[in-house]
């Protein structure tokens, strides 16, 4: 029974390979396989290790991206400020918005300090997430509550009063929302024939 065993636990062992899976390997491919974009820096602001979606970010080589300094890096965030650096390597951003690709694409950016035993940090881990279309459906989302508002507040203009005026100062303060800084003129339209008459 014994050497059943031997043998079934062998050939189970060479069939899945699990003589191969060390805990750096398994660590190397969940980084690679995250959606989040993972740099890890040293205490001195070097990128020591990049994952796929970070080159992805930075359409940069993860040869490329390893060993860079994170003043190379810091300009592509938008807006940067003075402390930008200094607050990413002291692990004191969350959740902290910014612009990247000429504000093409939007970010996620938070960091945190890995410590040693003794407490003493040891590396800056920072995780970067895409939220382009996250950004851009919240958008949309607001767009659609400001038309509804604004219908209902001409519904309510046009039934509660029979003024012209009020119905169309409510139109005016509703389109000077959507065009700021916009010239509008606003024309009556009235019989066939007859021309249109400026109210506005």
């Amino acid at each position: 029974p014994v050497l059943g065993f031997i043998l079934f636990a062998n050939r189970t062992i060479r069939r899945y390979r699990l003589v191969n899976i060390t805990p750096e390997l398994a660590a190397k491919q969940i980084i690679n396989a995250m959606e989040d974009a993972l740099l890890i820096l040293d205490s001195d602001g070097i990128v020591r290790v990049a994952n796929h979606s970070a080159c992805e970010i930075f359409s940069r080589s993860g040869s490329d991206l390893e060993g860079s300094p994170l003043s190379t890096l810091a300009p592509a965030f938008a807006p940067i400020t003075d402390s930008f650096a200094r607050e990413l390597l002291d692990g004191r951003l969350r959740n902290s918005e910014y612009s990247i690709r000429h504000g093409a694409t939007t970010v996620s950016l938070s960091s945190f300090v890995m410590r040693d035993a003794d407490q003493a940090p040891i590396a800056t881990v920072c995780m970067i997430r895409d939220i382009t279309k996250e950004k851009s459906t919240q958008r949309e989302i607001q767009r659609h509550i400001e038309r509804q508002t604004a219908l209902y507040e001409l519904n309510l203009a046009a039934t509660s009063t029979l003024e012209l005026r009020a119905v169309l100062d409510v139109l005016l303060e509703w389109l000077a929302g959507l065009v700021p800084n916009t010239a509008t003129t606003v024309l009556l339209v009235g019989e066939a024939g007859e021309p249109l008459r400026r109210v506005a």
